[in-house]
């Protein structure tokens, strides 16, 4: 048995199927031929990864990117890190919840920096842009389809909000397996980010940018992503003037002209007076619920769980505010636990059960991945882990006569990371962002060993 999986360790293209496979079965995580065993529930997906994990034991010895061994090692010591908390923790659910997301994290981050030792970079990168391209095309199609339309493919959270009632008053329309605008637009910025700094620079790899920009601003528009729109807008006026500097190092004018265009396009639609598309629908004919204060009140009314000075409260409170007020609640754990943090999966757990400083309403999660990280799990893991990408950042700088443009978009893809990582409710548990890291972390090791310009 050793042997076989050492000798398909050593099969190249045995190694390229099984990634291909991995990152075609990504979109649909464990809902297409899944089954239950019991404890936990086998799909595509999960199965592919661990016979690469099984495939690469046999060879991690043998990479050679230094901040890749280091990344997985740091991973392996944050799950460990994780794991001690568990014996001490009230949530004992939730923190099974995020372990288990850490486990996933280091397998799919393992996989991805292992296949691309097994591979070779150029293989690796020809596999990925492939597969997330058609993965971005199926988010893009399923988000238009069911925004308009109404009809949802149902996700993980669709039975909670019919379980609150909360259908019987509104048609929700939450995107896909993902369940969430917010997360719809998270994924796809990630995506289009990693195509963008993956795909070599050329007249072709412009329309594919502003293709991809357009894609997400429609999306994140249409679900009233603000900000959404905000890292869209910034990316492409940062994009835009790179391509205008371009234009005086080439004679691609017909890309300047096509870049102008599409920001024109963002614009017009961006200025017009705001009309709410979705996710959520009244019955009322065309009226829709126009803002977050409205929106606060609808939830509220059917949380009966809310003490009554709460609900009170909850009149004064728009989606911003609810946001500040999780900042503040994680800067208390963080304080209430030392700074060692409170464990994994307790920030939920804690709004859940109410044992927080400042009121949320019904939201439970942090929105903000810094928050998340060192609220859970203290100083420690994330200045560590914040230390890998300020590491990406020092080689994007310093070796930017190396890598060409490489550097300018490496430095966006940091910048969009940060901006993103305050929309979904919450970060760890979404896979994009394990693969959107791991990503950035195998291109920096590249470039370390790079001696001529890649772009």
């Amino acid at each position: 048995m050793i042997k076989l999986i050492r000798d398909l360790s050593e099969n190249k293209r045995t190694v390229e199927i099984l990634f291909s496979l991995l990152l075609l079965f990504l979109p649909f995580g464990s809902y297409i031929l899944s089954f239950s065993i019991g404890f936990m529930t086998v799909y595509p997906y999960l199965v592919i990864l661990c016979i690469i994990c099984g495939i690469g034991i046999f060879r991690v010895k043998e990479l050679k990117s230094r901040i890749g061994k280091l990344y997985l090692i740091f991973l392996c010591f944050w799950l460990l890190y994780a794991v001690a908390f568990v014996p001490f923790v009230e949530g004992t659910k939730e923190a099974i919840i995020d372990i288990r997301s850490i486990i996933l994290m280091l397998m799919t981050s393992f996989a991805l920096i292992i296949t691309e030792h097994l591979i070779g970079f150029e293989k690796w990168r020809e596999i990925m842009l492939r597969m997330l391209k058609l993965f971005f095309v199926l988010l893009f199609i399923f988000a238009l389809v069911e925004m308009m339309s109404g009809i949802h493919f149902v996700g993980n959270f669709t039975h909670k909000i019919v379980d609150r009632g909360i259908i019987d008053q509104l048609v929700y329309t939450p995107i896909f397996l993902l369940d969430n605008p917010n997360n719809v637009v998270s994924y796809m910025l990630l995506l289009a980010m990693i195509i963008v700094v993956l795909e070599p620079d050329s007249p072709q790899s412009k329309w594919i940018r502003w293709s991809l920009l357009l894609a997400c601003f429609l999306v994140s528009y249409i679900s009233y992503a603000r900000i959404g729109n905000l890292l869209i807008f910034g990316l492409s006026i940062s994009f835009l003037a790179k391509d205008i500097y371009d234009l005086y190092k080439t004679k691609f004018k017909m890309t300047l002209v096509m870049a102008l265009a599409m920001f024109s396009i963002m614009t017009i639609i961006f200025v017009k007076e705001t009309k709410y598309f979705g996710p959520i629908w009244s019955e009322n004919k065309g009226n829709t619920v126009k803002n977050d204060l409205e929106e606060v009140i609808v939830m509220d009314h059917f949380d009966r769980n809310l003490k009554d000075h709460k609900s009170m409260d909850s009149i004064q409170y728009n989606s911003t505010q609810i946001r500040i007020s999780l900042i503040k609640n994680g800067i208390d754990f963080l304080k209430r636990s030392h700074y060692i943090g409170v464990g994994p999966g307790q920030f939920r757990y804690f709004e859940l059960i109410d044992d927080k400083p400042y009121f949320t309403s019904t939201v439970v999660g942090a929105h903000f991945w810094l928050i998340e990280l060192i609220s859970q799990y203290g100083v420690l893991i994330f200045v560590v882990y914040a230390s890998f990408l300020f590491w990406i950042l020092y080689i994007a700088i310093f070796k930017r006569k190396f890598i060409g443009s490489m550097s300018f978009k490496l430095i966006l893809a940091l910048i969009l990371f940060w901006g993103v990582s305050i929309m979904p409710s919450g970060f760890l548990i979404l896979d994009m962002n394990w693969i959107f890291v791991a990503a950035l972390i195998i291109i920096a090791g590249h470039l370390t060993h790079t001696k001529t310009v890649i772009d």
